[in-house]
């Protein structure tokens, strides 16, 4: 009958133990690497998920530094969801034209993006050209879309508004 282990099966245990803590430390960094690095898809859900509603996204110099502003709170966040300095950002109003919206200054700072969500989880929809690339920014329910052109993008956003979908 055996009192102890032996040496092996001592440093056997160890590295067990040793892969098991490093699966799971690896496992969490690349999370919080993909939340740095979110693009304009995941944008919404994020400021939702983490800041809630009420909230509003002002994001300055070139898109490169973005602010939470929540109760009158101004806070910087590291995320800049892959926004680009040649960044437009677009109303449609009910004709279906767009009109290019010019933000305020912050800080002395040029506003390159003003993203609210109400307390009821509503945005104001927009369309925000982030280089060859146009983004639907849906007012409630709605995934944000990426089209080529203006026009795509302007037609998405009114079957979203309205709710039409095309039958086939």
């Amino acid at each position: 009958m055996r009192k102890a282990f032996s040496l092996f099966e001592l440093l056997v245990v160890i590295a067990v133990i040793g892969a098991i803590y490093l699966l799971a430390f690896n496992s969490l960094t690349p999370s919080a690497k993909k939340e740095k690095n979110l693009d304009i898809k995941g944008m919404k859900e994020f400021l939702t998920q983490k800041y809630g509603v009420g909230i509003e996204l002002i994001c300055i110099e070139g898109c490169q530094r973005c602010y939470i502003k929540s109760n009158e709170e101004m806070k910087e966040i590291e995320q800049t969801f892959g926004l680009k300095e040649n960044l437009d950002v677009y109303f449609i109003d009910n004709n279906y034209r767009e009109f290019r919206i010019e933000f305020d200054d912050f800080a002395d700072n040029e506003v390159c993006l003003k993203y609210k969500i109400s307390k009821k989880g509503v945005s104001e929809p927009q369309i925000i050209q982030n280089g060859d690339t146009f983004y639907t920014l849906p007012s409630f329910i709605g995934s944000v879309r990426g089209f080529e052109s203006m026009n795509d993008a302007i037609e998405w956003q009114t079957k979203e508004k309205y709710g039409l979908e095309e039958v086939y």
